[in-house]
C-alpha cells in the first residue's frame, strides 16, 4: 500500500502563478513519491470543493495526513520552501 499522505493543488489553469507552481509539484510528485500522493483540482471545474476548504487565493495546496484536512499552503512559492513545508508536516 502506498502514503497515506495527500497534497492536492487548487489551482485555477488560467492564472500565472499556478502555472508557474505546475512543473514544481510533478517534480516533487517524484521525489516524495515514497512519501505522498499528489492531486491537482482546477477550481474553475470543481466550484464546491474550493468553498469546502476556504480557499481564498490562488495556487492553494491542501496537505491531508491519514485521510485528514491538516495543512493549507496559499501562493506560489519556491521548490525548496515547499518541499520543507511538506517534510514538516508529514
Amino acid at each position: 500500500m502506498g502514503p497515506s499522505n495527500f497534497i492536492r493543488g487548487a489551482p485555477s489553469l488560467k492564472s500565472g502563478p499556478c502555472k508557474a507552481i505546475g512543473p514544481i509539484l510533478e517534480e516533487l510528485s517524484v521525489e516524495l513519491a515514497d512519501k505522498l500522493v499528489f492531486g491537482v483540482m482546477d477550481i474553475d471545474e470543481e466550484l464546491n470543493t474550493p468553498t469546502k476548504f476556504f480557499v481564498r487565493g490562488i495556487p492553494t495546496m491542501l496537505l491531508f495526513k491519514g485521510g485528514k484536512h491538516v495543512d493549507t499552503r496559499v501562493g506560489a512559492s519556491s521548490k525548496d520552501e515547499i518541499k520543507k513545508w511538506l517534510l514538516a508536516k508529514i
